[in-house]
């Protein structure tokens, strides 16, 4: 059955004819066969390479894979496939469990280097075989991550499969930091840190700030039970709430001077009236209320009593003198008829 010289022959393969190489010790045998054209190789004892009527090509394998169609180029191996121009410069792809493969560049002898997909147009998919945008994932039905370019501005957004809504996204992380620019909820537009537009942010579940879209921002509790519906602000050690314009209303949405309450106000300590001399103190010193006039330092300055536009009616003087219609009272009570300048009554010690 040999023709030919010792290093190429032809012999008989498993009942077939094959053409024998000899490479120094090493016997090749490329056959003919009844389905294929093969590359035996006689150490390994197995076929190398093979290429099947109809033109499918298997390494490693006389069978084409056919998970996901009749694969054209079927290759097995029990390690790591490598393509590349040396053993410093390549990428390759490694099965390291069972439906587990990694695919990864090498360079300079360490597993560096850049892939690159797609980089002269369209998209790639992940879960989908038709992708909208430069990176599509899906991960289920109306389970779907874009992310691509829209009029010069990068866009992440998760849809449903029709691309016609919208879905919940959920961002899990010990913390987040943007470094730089603004952040848009609702507004594609953002002009400050944070910005919110048509709708309320929520603390909590407890309490909201929103605009009720009448030049006033509400800070407002969203709980229905009377008892959880305070605010604190500050705390022990920074506690000052400084309001540079405009009016505060406290029981109305509608203040016309600097602080407007409506209902009782309660204090534990001093209300002053007035922040320089001389000034007026309403509060208690422990057994009973009061109301003082000091100019500072601690020193003594009159009360007077007002109607009307700074109409007084009534002055009680540093001496402890009270004037009814006068604002010189010359004994513990003096009245005057304002009108006529007749006195009415003093009362002297």
């Amino acid at each position: 059955h040999s023709i030919l010289t010792d290093e190429l022959k032809i012999e008989l393969i498993g009942g077939n004819p094959a053409l024998k190489l000899n490479g120094g010790g090493s016997n090749w045998y490329l056959a003919g066969l009844t389905s294929r054209f093969s590359i035996w190789e006689e150490s390994g004892g197995q076929y190398v390479f093979n290429i099947l009527n109809g033109g499918n090509v298997g390494i490693g394998t006389t069978s084409p894979f056919t998970i996901g169609g009749t694969s054209k180029l079927s290759l097995y191996a029990s390690g790591p496939s490598t393509f590349g121009l040396s053993n410093t410069d390549a990428v390759y792809l490694r099965r390291y469990g069972v439906g587990q493969y990694q695919f990864q560049t090498t360079a300079n002898g360490g597993n560096s280097g850049d892939l690159s997909l797609q980089s002269y147009g369209g998209n790639v998919g992940i879960g989908t075989t038709s992708p909208l945008q430069k990176l599509h994932l899906n991960d289920g039905t109306n389970v779907n991550l874009q992310i691509g370019g829209v009029s010069g501005e990068l866009q992440i957004k998760t849809t449903n499969d029709a691309d016609t809504a919208y879905i919940p996204m959920v961002l899990r992380a010990s913390e987040y930091n943007i470094l730089n620019g603004n952040v848009g909820i609702g507004t594609d537009d953002p002009l400050n840190r944070l910005q919110v537009s048509d709708g309320s942010i929520g603390i909590d579940s407890e309490y909201m700030i929103r605009d009720n879209r009448n030049n006033t921002i509400l800070l407002q509790s969203a709980s229905t039970t009377l008892s959880n519906r305070s605010l604190t602000i500050g705390n022990a050690t920074y506690s000052n709430i400084i309001v540079p314009n405009g009016n505060v209303g406290i029981g109305t949405i509608d203040p016309v001077v600097k602080l407007q309450v409506d209902g009782t106000i309660t204090s534990t300590g001093v209300l002053t009236a007035y922040t320089s001399v001389p000034s007026i103190n309403i509060g208690h010193n422990g057994s009973s209320a009061f109301i003082a006039a000091t100019s500072g330092g601690g020193a003594n300055t009159p009360i007077s009593f007002s109607v009307g536009n700074n109409n007084e009616k009534m002055r009680i003087d540093t001496a402890g003198n009270v004037g009814i219609g006068t604002s010189s009272p010359y004994g513990k009570l003096h009245v005057l008829d304002s009108a006529t300048g007749a006195v009415g009554m003093t009362v002297h010690n």
